[in-house]
């Protein structure tokens, strides 16, 4: 894990998503539904453990392949009770109106099935011009409850160590490299440095409640 931040500069947050997704792997189950696939990078984690995988993007969205259905993550193309399991990775924050996305997802829920999301609480100023919303875990509570949800559980993805490393990493990143015009692998191996010692002391889990992100799990009753 430790080398991948020498090659990746959002290496702290993907590993932590990926860490605490792992984590809750078991509650999915049956067809699951993956809102916002993208290139489909959490496919092998739940291989097995579910019985088939949907993957809904958006009408001109980045993947060319592997698109199951085309549509809008505020009014999904399924039918009510549809998916056993419901998964959205960091797709809230591009929605105009994330409170009808939960909606949504709670709808295509079978009675019983899970949601499983993450959201961020942390993260930089962006260019993309649909780049909305950060979120708090009582407002992701909030728009869970407001769509009938129980169980709702909400955990951290990394603490303060990870949280500050990524972002500092990211800021120099674009900085050294657009700012300066230092060399693309200079500013590599000094981000890579920054994201190792990041993510091994985040190891030791210390200030959860400054997150880069949230994972939340909830329950259609």
């Amino acid at each position: 894990m430790t080398w991948r931040c020498l090659r990746d500069p959002l290496a702290i947050s993907r590993l932590v998503r990926l860490r605490a997704l792992a984590f809750q792997r078991e509650l999915a189950r049956g067809l699951m539904v993956d809102v916002g696939a993208g290139t489909h990078p959490f496919a092998d984690l739940f291989e097995g453990q579910v019985d088939r995988i949907i993957a809904v993007e958006w009408p001109g969205g980045s993947p060319k392949t592997g698109v199951g259905l085309w549509g809008d993550a505020q009014a999904l193309p399924l039918q009510t009770g549809a998916a056993d399991t419901v998964l959205c990775v960091e797709v809230l924050e591009y929605l105009p109106d994330p409170r009808r996305a939960l909606q949504e997802f709670a709808r295509i829920l079978r009675r019983g099935g899970r949601l499983i999301l993450t959201a961020p609480q942390i993260r930089g100023a962006s260019n993309e011009p649909n780049d909305y919303w950060r979120f708090g875990h009582p407002g992701l509570r909030l728009l869970a409850a407001e769509a009938g949800l129980d169980e709702i559980v909400i955990t951290p993805c990394g603490g303060i160590c990870a949280a500050y490393g990524q972002r500092l990493s990211s800021w120099l990143y674009h900085s050294l490299i657009e700012g300066l015009g230092l060399p693309r692998w200079l500013v590599r191996i000094v981000c890579g440095f920054i994201l190792a010692v990041s993510w091994l002391a985040d190891q030791a889990g210390i200030g959860r409640e400054e997150t880069l992100h949230w994972l939340l799990t909830a329950r259609r009753p």
